[in-house]
């Protein structure tokens, strides 16, 4: 077996470019393109210094981040908050969450290559105020403390069991910040078949939706993406009891959007 082709076979398969050998140790750029185009792919993009770099996800955008919503800071406080941040992928919220004054972020990554990205980014924008761990959304349950909010943007769509992830977060987080896709009649297709999880004493509709590969993926096989109505019951059965919907509407893929607040009664 020739190890070298094999070797290569993979890399070219995970999106490198392996057609010009370059020695690692003996390279002489060291601008900022250097350091992005050493990953395959991104998905944000980044300003930085009258460039342009990354890919083409604009967090400055309400599509991209519910954070830019006009009628967030009706229902929720960033400024002073510690918050616990899901699925950070390349800490495109991350940034905004430091520049509106979070006083403490953990970001939980579950993906690697994201993980190592979001890493990258902490470091080229001193995000003094910012962890990042690599970590399955679902395994935690308190082990990092208690926070005063979590924001889960672009995640719970991506999990098998969202109502168990809900509940987790309620032991340990008083307010939530959410923006996820729901099930409807073409959401996520119309071909997707609709089931129930059971809870306890409590079941939920949605449609499963079968995850694939990539950063922007889930971690299990397949995702359950539930009505607006099972949604919001799941978020009150976690013990979110405030819920303010902020927006609804459909993606360009026809994907049902939804954006909202919740908290404990205190």
């Amino acid at each position: 077996m020739n190890i070298k082709r094999v070797v290569n076979k993979v890399l070219r398969k995970a999106g490198y470019e392996i057609n010009r050998y370059k020695d690692p140790y003996r390279e002489k750029d060291f601008s900022l393109n250097a350091v992005f185009s050493f990953f395959p792919r991104w998905v944000s993009k980044f300003e930085i210094d009258g460039e342009t770099l990354g890919g083409h996800a604009d967090y400055s955008s309400q599509r991209v981040s519910i954070l830019n919503h006009p009628a967030l800071s009706d229902y929720c406080e960033i400024r002073g908050k510690n918050v616990i941040e899901f699925g950070p992928l390349e800490c495109g919220n991350t940034i905004l969450l430091e520049k509106m004054g979070a006083s403490g972020i953990l970001a939980v990554e579950g993906h690697l290559e994201n993980f190592i990205r979001a890493c990258v980014i902490k470091n080229i924008f001193d995000l003094n105020s910012t962890k990042i761990v690599y970590n399955d959304a679902m395994a935690v349950k308190g082990q990092y403390g208690s926070f005063d909010l979590a924001l889960v943007a672009g995640l719970l769509y991506h999990l098998d069991r969202p109502d168990l992830f809900l509940q987790n977060i309620a032991t340990f987080s008083d307010s939530l910040i959410l923006s996820t896709h729901i099930a409807g009649p073409a959401s996520p297709s119309e071909e997707a078949p609709e089931i129930e999880i059971e809870n306890k004493e409590r079941s939920y509709r949605g449609k499963k939706y079968r995850e694939y590969s990539g950063p922007n993926s889930g971690l299990s096989s397949y995702s359950f993406w539930p009505f607006r109505g099972d949604l919001i019951a799941m978020i009150e059965d976690s013990g979110f009891t405030e819920i303010n919907i902020l927006s609804e509407r459909k993606d360009p893929n026809g994907y049902e959007l939804i954006y909202l607040t919740a908290k404990k009664k205190k």
